[in-house]
């Protein structure tokens, strides 16, 4: 048992070594993942904690972690803690002696009770939040990009994955197709008073007016503008198209 968890050690820095480099080239922005953990979770169907501790990995300077990794004598647990416990500013000694001394849950107790947080460095964290929407001129498309606070971010990441995961599985979605149509449904039920049977949950109703002398000649591409009700402070209707 132990040479078989020694040797899925050395699986894991070889993991490592291939993930450095796949992360230098940020792999991950082809399929619209929010980071490389979201990409080796999916990519390895391992849990966020596991993919975490790869990427912890993959991000040291010091190489003597992944060469104990590596010869089987940590497992990735243990090697992904030691790198954390030495951002903490802990003496060699000290990392020396958790790493044969102590057990993973002490270990994980330690580097809890290191961390550090200033009053300064949290009210910049908080004051840095902002969030931009910058629509195109026909407003067709819209780019969205900001900076939320710790527990803000984790709120808002976790009320999108808990809706995402109300959707059907659609073949070649991305992720971060499935985050961007939670964004929509979550804003879409503050906009509408739901109904009887969804309280709380969006109802939308579309209207489609068609200009057949446009829409004719241009194969259903033009003569259906998207509606917008004059005064109303709601979406405008989806776009649908005639052919």
């Amino acid at each position: 048992m132990v040479t078989l968890e020694q040797e899925v050690s050395r699986i894991r820095s070889r993991q490592v070594e291939i993930l450095t480099r796949l992360d230098a080239v940020q792999v991950y922005l082809t399929d619209g993942d929010r980071g490389m953990e979201d990409w080796v979770a999916g990519r390895l169907d391992v849990s966020r904690p596991t993919a975490h501790r790869l990427m912890t990995l993959t991000h040291t300077t010091d190489p003597w972690h992944l060469q104990q990794l590596a010869a089987g004598r940590w497992g990735l647990d243990r090697a992904a803690f030691l790198v954390k416990l030495a951002a903490t500013g802990a003496s060699p000694d000290l990392i020396g002696q958790a790493a044969t001394e102590y057990s993973l849950g002490r270990l994980w107790g330690l580097i809890d009770r290191r961390r550090r947080l200033d009053p300064l460095s949290e009210q910049a964290s908080f004051e840095s939040r902002y969030l931009v929407i910058q629509p195109s001129l026909d407003e067709s498309m819209f780019r969205l990009w900001g900076q939320l606070y710790g527990i803000d971010g984790q709120t808002v990441d976790k009320a999108l994955r808990q809706r995402a995961g109300e959707f059907p599985n659609l073949p070649d979605q991305t992720q971060g197709q499935l985050l961007a149509d939670a964004l929509t449904a979550v804003c879409a039920d503050s906009l509408t008073g739901g109904s009887e049977d969804h309280p709380g949950r969006a109802v939308n109703v579309a209207e489609v007016f068609v200009d057949a002398n446009l829409a004719a000649p241009s194969f259903g591409e033009a003569g259906s503008p998207p509606r917008r009700d004059s005064g109303s402070d709601g979406p405008p209707s989806p776009r649908s198209s005639v052919i």
